[in-house]
């Protein structure tokens, strides 16, 4: 019996047309014997669509198998060659990719969020293949991805073509590039994401007002750079321009300063609460989280920055990485290396970036390096007792829903960021 050469060989001069002996078809091994009935019964049909026609009856690896082997015995086959399981390409430049959760590529603002989605599956397949229907429905909760376009347009994996303008997160055509997922509770909410797909945009003049009432309501500006309503109006001017990063080059600080009971954690903390993807950090705060935060250029707020002073009192206090990244320049482009341990238990080197706006609250006056990137905010202790007795995480107490506050912050940055570069050229 021939081999399965010898096969293929018959099987490439059956599609070229030619004749073959019916003695030798009967001596070819199955299936090749069953492919060459077919082509010699093919009648008025194509030879190459009666031979698709029989592969597509196989096991996909025996079907590939053969029409390799029918190409190898035959190079200048009229059969089309498959194509390869793998194809590498040389990029000429690294591709564009989504790396943090507000960011401006290519022109276009884009805002990606982590919305929370109830499923209700009332009918599903079975292991058999049939349909299974459930008397009630089986409900599941989880979180997925979405990627909103300056827009309008909503892309994610699953179909949510009901909520706006949405597309398969294929069509992106950008690497999305989102490591972690940040907290839900600092991210764009589902139901600010459907305001903004039903063509709501928030009036900047409005949500600027709101800021302000805010800061004013925990924060007493008494004998400091201004007056109470110009100090309330800088604090919001931080705030909002932390949601319109990517537009600048450059970022300031804030350094609350004062003596005890002055109101400078508070203060951080509120600039954590309203800043983008705010973090209030404490001794305590892992240095794995804080880079991937300081990589998303999230709003990074350090409480009691004395541990980051000189001298080896102090430098015992903090991890010496975590305080290179806190320090680290205040330009766009700036990264601090570090090694991590990749899944296959080998080291590699990763670049963080480090241009993100900070707060830092301390007793003392920074140093001379960092105050020429920082704004001292001096604070005094308040006879308020409406402020004094009030925390920025009781968000009963704050004059605006803060919800919304954070939602239309984010529609703000995300409809305007992309007119932003200009007008910092300009100034």
């Amino acid at each position: 019996m021939p081999d399965n050469a010898v096969a293929a060989w018959v099987l490439a001069r059956l599609l070229r047309g030619e004749s073959v002996e019916t003695v030798a078809l009967e001596q070819l091994p199955e299936p090749y014997r069953a492919i060459a009935r077919a082509l010699l019964n093919r009648h008025e049909r194509a030879a190459l669509d009666v031979f698709n026609a029989e592969l597509s009856n196989l096991a996909p690896d025996i079907a590939h198998a053969i029409r390799a082997a029918v190409l190898a015995a035959d190079p200048q086959s009229a059969m089309p060659k498959p194509a390869p399981d793998e194809e590498i390409d040389l990029l000429d430049k690294t591709p564009l990719a989504i790396r943090k959760p507000l960011c401006l590529v290519e022109g276009h603002a884009y805002a990606a969020t982590w919305v929370s989605i109830r499923r209700a599956v009332r009918a599903e397949k079975g292991k058999d293949g049939k349909r299974v229907e459930h008397q009630t429905p089986v409900v599941t909760e989880s979180r997925v991805l979405c990627i909103i376009r300056d827009d309008g347009v909503l892309f994610s994996e699953l179909d949510l073509a009901k909520f706006g303008n949405w597309q398969p997160l294929a069509n992106l055509g950008l690497t999305v590039n989102l490591p972690i997922e940040a907290d839900p509770h600092k991210v764009w909410s589902g139901a600010g994401v459907k305001r903004y797909l039903a063509g709501a945009r928030p009036d900047p003049v409005v949500v600027f007002t709101r800021v302000v009432a805010v800061v004013n309501r925990f924060i007493d500006f008494e004998r400091s750079l201004a007056n109470q309503n110009t100090m309330a109006e800088f604090i919001a001017c931080f705030v909002l321009a932390s949601y319109l990063l990517d537009a600048f080059d450059v970022v300031g600080y804030l350094w609350p300063n004062g003596q005890g009971s002055s109101g400078k954690t508070t203060l951080i903390h509120l600039v954590a609460e309203l800043g983008y993807l705010g973090l209030l950090i404490l001794l305590g705060v892992s240095y794995a989280s804080l880079r991937d935060l300081s990589d998303y250029g999230a709003v990074l707020c350090f409480d009691d920055a004395e541990n980051l002073a000189g001298g080896k009192h102090n430098q015992d206090k903090v991890d010496p990485d975590k305080r290179a990244l806190l320090l680290a320049g205040n330009r766009r482009g700036s990264t601090v290396p570090l090694k991590e341990l990749t899944a296959h238990k080998t080291w590699r080197t990763r670049y963080v970036s480090t241009f993100c706006p900070k707060a830092f609250s301390a007793i003392q006056l920074p140093d001379p390096t960092l105050a020429s990137r920082t704004i001292v905010v001096p604070l005094i202790r308040t006879i308020d007792d409406a402020k004094a007795n009030v925390s920025p995480a009781d968000h009963a107490a704050w004059p605006h829903d803060r919800n919304q506050l954070i939602d239309d912050l984010w529609a703000i940055g995300l409809a305007h960021l992309r007119e932003l570069p200009r007008h910092a050229i300009a100034l």
